[in-house]
């Protein structure tokens, strides 16, 4: 499956400090992980939050990390909260 669509599929994902291939890889890993029946995915970006306000409000920020976002962008939606 790809971000223009198509159907699931197992396959490999070879890493040398980046994803250096996916799809079928031959040979054996230094470190394998079996992902059957997982999805593997890149980082999502997170295009709308309201971090820049919640930082002033909250003393702690609610992790997007653990919903597979690696990046949040703040601050597009016209609204400032910085005094």
């Amino acid at each position: 499956m790809t971000v223009w669509g198509g159907a699931p599929y197992r396959g490999d994902v070879a890493v040398r400090g980046v994803i250096v291939a996916v799809g079928p890889v031959d040979g054996v890993g230094r470190r394998e992980i079996d992902a059957a029946g997982l999805l593997v995915t890149p980082g999502f970006i997170e295009l709308h939050t309201h971090y820049d306000g919640q930082a002033i409000w909250s003393d702690r920020l609610n992790p997007s990390s653990s919903h597979g976002v690696t990046t949040a962008i703040i601050g597009n939606c016209g609204v400032g909260f910085a005094p």
